[in-house]
């Protein structure tokens, strides 16, 4: 499972075999690069034009508002999530995901950018909406690091 967070920033986490993977660093799920499909500029102070740059709430503001144009990166990043984690579900929350139609939408850009090559997971809210970090952080300090 691949939780992904899209708010001031983008965060995310994967848990494989019941353990939050974990390596060199926490992941940087939001400072992947993705293929771009506009010019407008990337705000992210490291990278310019990485999926946080690209997709993240202050990204969006001075891209114009165009939260079409975010949900097309995110489904991009979806789509190489998927491909290299391969996981069952993907939940996505934090504040860009209360826009209207956003998960609809990143799911659409995620499948049209699979092709078909091979079959998308579960793309969904988090259950607990905005409270989903508080609730998992909680969980992981209870339980030992064990999900």
């Amino acid at each position: 499972m691949l939780y992904l967070t899209v708010g001031t920033g983008i965060g995310g986490g994967c848990i494989a075999g019941g353990r939050l993977l974990h390596g060199l660093l926490h992941p940087e799920m939001g400072h992947v690069r993705v293929p771009r499909v506009d010019a407008g500029p990337g705000i992210c102070h490291a990278h310019g034009d990485c999926l946080e740059g690209l997709a993240s709430g202050p990204a969006i503001a001075a891209r114009g508002g165009d939260y079409g144009l975010a949900a097309e990166y995110l489904g991009l990043a979806v789509q190489n999530y998927a491909c290299v984690l391969s996981p069952r579900m993907i939940l996505i929350g934090g504040g860009v995901m209360k826009h209207a139609g956003m998960l609809g939408m990143v799911r659409a850009a995620a499948k049209r950018y699979m092709n078909g090559y091979a079959p998308l997971p579960v793309i969904r809210a988090p259950k607990f909406g905005q409270r989903a970090g508080t609730f998992g952080a909680l969980a992981l300090a209870v339980r030992g690091g064990k999900v």
